[in-house]
């Protein structure tokens, strides 16, 4: 598969839906929520430095703004955010659509280890994507509070029976 963004064309893409509430949304549209990856085939294949974009086809936020609103408070407030910008986006699919206009998309940076190099120094970190209405609790900024509180041990008994 192919992308072409600013002009430029990137080969050996995966594009993929993504979403839980929103593809239930939108099931049955040719617009849904999308995942890019443009280093699917080539690992180093980027895009001003980013390889995984999500893109928004706004069916929970129909004004598109809520994202690139609040994640730009955040970064003007120093906070580590993902960046963001807007995208019209059209698709083939051979015999079936020609570059049809499936409109404008929020499209975000995802949150991956290249985000937290760039970030924190590092690759390696806490990520999490909470799904549904309960999220993970605030338990202060003391990262031992997020362990795990029991472990998993087994017991092996010596003792021998009688029969």
């Amino acid at each position: 598969m192919t992308a072409t963004i600013d002009g430029k064309t990137y080969r050996g893409v995966g594009l993929r839906y993504k979403g839980n509430a929103s593809c239930a949304l939108t099931r049955g549209r040719l617009k849904r929520n999308l995942k890019l990856k443009l280093d699917r085939t080539n690992g180093r294949q980027r895009h001003a430095g980013i390889r995984t974009f999500n893109l928004d086809s706004g069916g929970l936020d129909p004004s598109k703004l809520r994202d690139a609103l609040s994640y730009g408070l955040f970064r003007a407030e120093g906070i580590p955010a993902p960046r963001t910008t807007f995208a019209e986006v059209t698709l083939t699919v051979t015999g079936e659509h020609d570059r049809e206009r499936l409109g404008l998309y929020t499209l975000v940076e995802q949150v991956d280890k290249s985000f937290l190099k760039s970030h924190f120094g590092r690759k390696k970190g806490l990520l999490l994507e909470p799904q549904g209405i309960h999220s993970v609790d605030y338990l202060g900024e003391d990262w031992d509070a997020y362990a795990p509180k029991t472990a998993l041990t087994t017991s092996h008994s010596s003792a021998k029976r009688s029969v």
